[in-house]
């Protein structure tokens, strides 16, 4: 995700016969893919969508993206992990747009767990966040190569 992200904002997008709507307009010439919500932007204010917004169906509309988790993913729920997967998983997670730092890590690592790893989002970062934030940076990098 590069800097020129698109969040949504005026209006949300609405089920209208199986399918998602827009609710709010997306700026001309925006990826679809760097669709964001409001806790991506400003995880330290807002929480919302939040890990009940369904963003595997939102990017199954072609809106957003979500990755497909590893088999076996949740083996590492809970898990530590090194210093150097550690710093990689930071990296990863500042090359998809999250603005982290030592003071606002955790609240950055649960604003991305709710999107992406919903089934737990207690800011930690583990063995499970880390792998899947390798996936969601590779997911990105695709998309801005396409």
């Amino acid at each position: 995700m590069s800097s020129r992200r698109t969040a949504l904002s005026g209006g949300s997008f609405q089920r209208r016969g199986g399918r998602f709507t827009p609710g709010a307009r997306v700026g001309k010439g925006r990826a679809t893919s760097r669709i964001v919500g409001h806790s991506d932007i400003a995880p330290d204010r807002k929480s919302d969508p939040g890990e009940l917004f369904d963003w595997p169906r939102l990017a199954r509309a072609g809106i957003g993206i979500w990755p497909q988790p590893a088999p076996g993913l949740a083996g590492g729920r809970g898990r530590g992990i090194g210093v150097v997967e550690r710093a990689a998983a930071l990296a990863d997670l500042a090359a998809i747009g999250y603005c982290v730092g030592p003071a606002n890590e955790a609240t950055v690592v649960a604003a991305f767990q709710r999107r992406f790893r919903p089934e737990r989002w207690d800011g930690r970062l583990d063995a499970e966040t880390a792998q899947r934030l390798y996936e969601v940076r590779a997911a990105y990098d695709r998309e801005r190569r396409a």
